[in-house]
């Protein structure tokens, strides 16, 4: 009970007070008679309305004692949850320790490479849950001649790789950047005898490379279409002058929440496809492709994601052309069938897919 709702009651009891004293002693009217004896045995004296105020005064004392008991508790249990938050937030900072190895893709290790992370320190500013302040501790460290470095000496609740540089080389777009040390399902647990392997790719000539990305639609009816990767064109049928080929098998006409069977079949025009998930893709292999791709799986109508992804080196042309491309498969798209095609193509018959600086990872092209 606050101080306002204590002067509240306390005024109301007083009137209460006052009320009684008024109806015992009022003056009485003419020609009514008393009787003393009556009087003294009937009504209440001063005495009396006395003992009621006093024990009206005790209560409220007594309810201002409760009151302030019971704040000064609430402030304890307060700050005991406080306390237990602090603790629980900074109970996340571990001691760190990372060990690294960067090679290239020959597996050789390289030395001079720069390497700056972050370390997120997580302290307590305020009594709150959300009165937390990342500290960010950067450090730099350079690999010796085996391609190592390690860190250590400092706590945190997480370490980030901000940038690993040397001149001549460039880091695989596939680097895992985050490391959890607190309260995670999952920490990083750290292995002087097994570092965390950084890869790089060592730098050749870049070629001269035609890139597109283009959504392309489909009628699901197993009609043939044939795309030219260079032109960045679809048509319908089968045209050599191309190098890929798609064939999409559906139901046509589906309805919300139906699961539906669907099939891709994709071929490379006079050459053949590699299914891939190498970290640069900067060079398509010699051998090993096929001419033709076949995909099926099951689907549930309507759905905003793509099917699936697929990722696959190509010659197409006789051996004149090689490439890289990233397939998102779309089986059910307004309608019919999409493929959204990222492709990097040499039309010159190299292997090598290196880009330029300007458009190192996918997507960029």
């Amino acid at each position: 009970m606050n101080k306002h709702q204590i002067r509240l009651l306390f005024g109301a009891l007083l009137i209460v007070v006052l009320l009684v004293y008024y109806f015992v002693y009022r003056p009485t009217s003419r020609g009514e008679k008393k009787d003393k004896d009556t009087a003294g045995a009937g009504s209440p004296s001063m005495s009396n309305v006395a003992t009621v105020a006093s024990a009206l005064k005790t209560n409220i004392q007594r309810t201002q004692t409760i009151s302030s008991t019971t704040n000064r508790a609430s402030v304890v249990t307060d700050r005991q949850k406080t306390n237990e938050i602090r603790q629980y937030m900074e109970s996340q900072n571990r001691p760190i320790e990372f060990y690294g190895r960067i090679v290239d893709q020959e597996r050789n290790p390289i030395p001079g490479v720069k390497v700056k992370v972050d370390i997120r320190h997580i302290t307590v500013i305020v009594p709150a849950p959300w009165g937390d302040e990342d500290q960010i501790i950067p450090i730099e460290r350079e690999t010796d001649s085996a391609g190592l470095f390690e860190i250590n000496g400092v706590t945190g609740a997480s370490l980030a790789i901000r940038s690993v540089e040397r001149e001549g080389y460039r880091l695989s777009p596939k680097t895992e950047d985050i490391y959890s040390y607190g309260n995670t399902p999952t920490p990083y647990r750290p292995d002087l005898q097994n570092p965390v392997i950084i890869r790089m790719w060592k730098l050749g000539e870049p070629a001269n490379l035609i890139s597109h990305k283009t959504l392309l639609g489909f009628q699901p009816d197993g009609r043939t279409y044939t795309l030219d990767l260079l032109a960045d064109k679809k048509m319908e049928g089968a045209n050599p002058n191309g190098d890929l080929q798609i064939q999409f098998r559906r139901t046509l006409i589906l309805k919300p929440g139906e699961t539906y069977n669907w099939e891709l079949d994709i071929s490379a025009v006079d050459g053949g496809l590699i299914e891939t998930a190498d970290e640069f893709e900067y060079l398509a292999p010699e051998g090993g492709y096929q001419p033709t791709i076949s995909l099926q799986t099951n689907s549930v109508s309507p759905s905003a994601a793509p099917d699936m992804t697929k990722n696959y080196y190509l010659t197409s042309r006789n051996g004149q052309l090689y490439g890289v491309v990233s397939l998102q498969i779309f089986s059910d798209y307004n309608g019919q069938s999409a493929i959204l095609v990222d492709s990097r193509v040499n039309p010159n018959g190299s292997r090598n897919l290196q880009p330029d600086r300007s458009s190192a990872t996918r997507g960029a092209y």
